[in-house]
This record gives structure tokens, sequence and C-alpha cells, in this order.
């Protein structure tokens, strides 16, 4: 067959002109493999230079290779690729996979769905002979793989039934992904780690906008010192970021940065909303459980390498937790960072006591904190039985902790008490706590110092509607100085011993 004279040029080829059967289904599968034909107009980008595939129906394949220089288009959403079942592999892939060198790029996926058919493919493939890393034997099935890739475009992509990771890109530069639906109908309670779009460094310049749907682990995740799962993967600094809408549907975990030496930095996230499970954000190194995974030869001292990360608008909604191994939380921080923002936080009728924020103490990853700002936090509670919130748990170190413009809503009165600041356990360390602007219409004590030390303390313009019994409450912990103004509703005390 003469392939170029099926194609509207020598560049574009439409999958239904040039022999592929196109008899298959993105939902349910079956028909022709078309795995070979299409296959085979792929390759031509090598010998054209560039290459423009236009799905036009949809193909039953055993995987995909996509060289430098090619547009693989779906023409609507019913058009795309479904694999074949114990492919156990990617439906798409770079021909040239690296964790060292970018080989392939150029590379733009537009509009489709694809469709990984995760419970007809195995977990992971067992690499015979080892990787190019000799520690790591396994390599995870995911629905894409890019290993060392510049320019890279995703548009209009949806992806069902990832059996592993969604989207995994190690070793990037310049990717650009928007309007990304991530359907998991099929969500596996054992050995699953669904996760939704994974990076992993290096990386630089990143843009994600309109990414939503269901992960059965992280959602989206900026990991700079993750595990070697795959053959080619790769870790390193992910600097120069910028996520925009990211709306989720019941996942189990939303936004992971991990990082253990490699640096995170000049990050934005904004405009998160939803419904999760168990974890918000998970910012912190997790490193105790990579030791001995290969990539790490010796335990880090402080690990976490976190420059400048905002995140903006978050309104995540509670559902019933899935995992048992910790409790569920909004913000997890734990590391090294110079500066994290968080800004315009909403937590909306929390179903449990989980915090909105929790820094980590000394039994796993410390968290050292430069500079840590909260702007405009708003606490709405109506869950019935609540006994108790604390907000903001400290069990590791922050140098400054701004907290501005608060307020705490709850029509119910519950819970019956509720803390903004608590420390806990003695590595808890504050130097400057400023706290400027709260109004509340619970029980409500300001901070709750049990252990650990407070340089400074310096609140104002505190306004409780219901009356509540101090403003401060000291432990064991010790406090340098303390100065408050303007506060109202604490007639008792404005400083309690406990």
């Amino acid at each position: 067959m003469n392939i170029d004279s099926h194609s509207t040029s020598s560049f574009v080829f439409y999958a239904s002109k040039v022999g592929a059967k196109l008899d298959s289904n993105v939902i349910e599968g079956g028909g022709t493999d078309d795995t070979g034909v299409l296959q085979s107009i792929l390759d031509k980008a090598t010998e054209l230079g560039n290459l423009h595939l236009i799905m036009d129906g949809a193909a039953l394949v055993r995987g995909l290779v996509v060289h430098s220089n090619t547009t693989i288009e779906c023409m609507n959403k019913n058009c795309g690729f479904y694999l074949v079942s114990q492919s156990n592999c990617s439906i798409l892939s770079n021909a040239n996979p690296s964790g060292k060198e970018r080989k392939d790029r150029n590379i733009t996926i537009i509009g489709g769905t694809y469709n990984h058919n995760c419970l007809n493919q195995e977990h992971h493939i067992v690499l015979k002979p080892f990787g190019q890393y000799g520690h790591r034997t396994r390599h995870w099935v995911t629905t894409f793989e890019f290993f060392g890739v510049e320019n890279l475009l995703l548009r209009d992509v949806t992806i069902r039934n990832q059996r592993t990771f969604a989207i995994h890109i190690t070793n990037w530069y310049k990717v650009h992904m928007d309007n990304i639906t991530i359907e998991l109908p099929d969500k596996m309670q054992e050995n699953g780690n669904q996760d939704g779009i994974h990076f992993q460094g290096p990386g630089q310049f990143l843009t994600m906008k309109n990414i939503r749907g269901c992960a059965w682990d992280d959602f989206i995740a900026l990991n700079a010192d993750d595990g070697l799962w795959a053959e080619h993967s790769s870790t390193g600094d992910i600097t120069d970021v910028l996520i925009d809408g990211v709306i989720v549907d019941d996942a189990a975990q939303v936004v992971r940065l991990l990082s253990i030496t490699s640096r995170i930095d000049r990050v934005i996230i904004r405009n998160v909303t939803g419904t999760y499970r168990s974890f918000g954000f998970w910012i912190s190194p997790y490193a105790v459980e990579f030791f001995g995974c290969g990539m790490l030869k010796e335990r880090v001292v402080d690990p976490g390498n976190y420059g400048n990360i905002i995140i903006d608008t978050v309104d995540l909604r509670q559902s019933a937790p899935n995992f048992t191994h910790r409790p569920p939380f909004l913000f997890f921080l734990g590391g090294k960072h110079e500066c994290l923002t968080l800004r315009n936080i909403y937590s909306h009728k929390p179903t449990d006591n989980r915090p909105i924020v929790e820094i980590e103490g000394p039994d796993k990853n410390i968290a050292d904190i430069g500079n840590l700002i909260l702007d405009n936090v708003h606490i709405y509670h109506e869950a019935e039985g609540l006994m108790e919130a604390d907000y903001f748990i400290v069990k590791g170190k922050v140098n400054n902790f701004i907290i501005n413009n608060l307020d705490i809503t709850a029509p119910l009165k519950q819970p019956e008490k509720c803390t903004v600041v608590q420390t806990r356990g003695a590595g808890a360390c504050i130097g400057n706590l400023f706290v400027n602007n709260a109004i509340s219409n619970a029980n409500t004590c300001l901070i709750s110092h049990t252990e650990g030390f407070i340089g400074q303390i310096e609140a104002g313009n505190i306004f409780c509607t219901q009356k509540s019994e101090s403003l401060i409450e000291i432990g064991d912990g010790t406090v340098g100085s303390i100065n408050v103004h303007c506060i109202t509703g604490y007639e008792n005390k404005i400083l309690r011993k406990t």
C-alpha cells in the first residue's frame, strides 16, 4: 500500500484512510487490533520530519510509540484508543525515553479518549535484565509515558481507567496541559496506585489549566524525588510551574509536592475545588519510606528543598476517608521550606475534625519553614457532635507564622471549642507568631501552646461574638513575649495557664 496516496497530504494522515479498521469503542473496547498500521504511520515522522495523525474513529491497540514533531488529533471524544487486555504497557510513550537526555520534542496530543482498560492490565512488569538503574526491577504500567521530552502539549484529552498513573512524565522541559479529564469508574482498592498526573524531575516550565476528574491516589503530583517507577524515570529539580483550575470528583488525594534533596521552586497553584477523601495538599519529603528503594544511598538529614510556593483559592469539600494509615488533612507540611503562602482557603462543612494545616514534627520529616503566610481563611462549621477542632497544628519549626483575615462561622454552635493554633510536642517551635484580623462566633482559643517554644506572639483585631474562656492558653510551652491589642469577647482572661 502507498500510504501517502491515502492521506490528504504527505504529512497529514486520516486513520480511516490508511488501513485502520477503527471498529473499536473507547468505552467498551473490542474490534480489530490496529496497532500495526497506526505504528507504521507514526514511524514515518522520522523520514518526513513532521507528521499529523487524525483519528476519525476508535482503535484497539497494544501501545504506540510517538516520535518528535508528531501531532495525534482525535476528532471528538468518541474517537481515540482502547488498550488490548494484558498489553501491560502505555497507550502512548515517546520513542526515545531517557532519564538523562531530552531526545524527543514537539509532541502534541489533541482531543479524544484514551482507555487504559485497567481491570485487564498488570500493575507493573518485571524488567529482565534490570533497567538502566540496576536497583529498579519493576516498570509501572501507566496510560501515558513521556521520559525525556521538550515541548509537550496535551489539550482536550480524556484518560479513562488508568492502571497506575494516568500520565507519567520525567526529565521534561516546556510542558503544557489544557482541558484534561481523568475518568475512573473502575477504582482498584488493592495495589492500585491509580494516580492522575505524575511529574518527576528534572523539569522546568509547566502550565496546567482546567484539569478535572478522579484519581485513587494523588490527582496531581510534582514529585522531584520520587521512586524510580520505570526503567527510564529520573529525579531532579522542578521549577516554574503554574497550575490554574483543578476540579476533583471524589478523588482520594488532590495535590502532592515531594522533595527530599531536589528543588521545588516558583510554583503557583490556584483555583482548586471539588470533593476529596483523605488528603488535600501533601507538601513533605515523605523521605523515610524511600530509604532502601535505591534512589537514596543514605539517610538525608533535614530533607526537603522547597523554595517559594503559592497556593491560592482552595474550596475542597470532604467525603468519607478511604485511607486508614494516618488521619486525613487539608494541608500537611514537612521538610525545609523558604516561603509558603496559602491564600483564600475555604473549609466548608467539615465532616470530621481533620486539621486545615498540620506542620510535621520530628518523628518523621520535621518541618523547618522560614515563612508561612495564611491570608483569608474561611471556616464554616455545620457538623453535629464535633466537640473540638484544632485548625493549625504545629509540631515542627516555623520562623515566621503569619495569619491574616480569619473568620470562623458555626451556625449550630459546633464545635463546642475550637483552637486556631495549637503546638504539640517538644519539637514545636515558632519564632514569631502574628495573628491579625480574626472573627469567630464559636468558643475560640486563638493559641493553645501545650509544648515547645514561641519567641513572640503578636495578636490584634480579634473579635469573638461568643464568650470564650481565654485568648491564649499556655501549658508546658514557653513564650518569650506576648503583645495583644483590640481584643473583644474574652472578658475573663486573655492569658490562661493550663
